[in-house]
């Protein structure tokens, strides 16, 4: 069962009935969906797996500038990436600012 605001791509919402996903529209924001099944004892039997709210996101997400240091073997002076709700770029910028931090790169991105 995937919860997705009614201003879902009809691309979007295509490949998740590919793989067998079941739609529910709430809303037509990502805000005003996620924010319907939090609040809402409707929704509670089901599971947000959306990266937005995992506690442990940056953790994961900060592994990423650990592997582009390594490759380059240095901090790129830029790095492009979509922002969406925020948890890749902060996750990154976490990331190097560790390295940073212990002294394994001299500058962030």
């Amino acid at each position: 069962m995937c919860a997705i605001p009614t201003e879902t791509s009809e691309g979007k919402k295509r490949l998740i009935r590919a793989y067998g996903g079941t739609i529910i529209e709430i809303g037509n924001s990502y805000e005003e969906c996620h924010r319907a099944l939090v609040e809402n004892d409707t929704y509670r039997e089901y599971v947000n797996i959306s990266a937005g709210v995992h506690p442990l996101k940056d953790q994961g997400n900060k592994l990423i500038a650990y592997e582009i240091a390594e490759e380059l073997g240095k901090t790129p002076d830029v790095i492009v990436l979509p922002l969406a709700n925020g948890s890749l770029f902060s996750g990154i910028f976490r990331g190097f600012w560790e390295l940073k931090t212990l002294g394994l790169v001299e500058s962030l991105p």
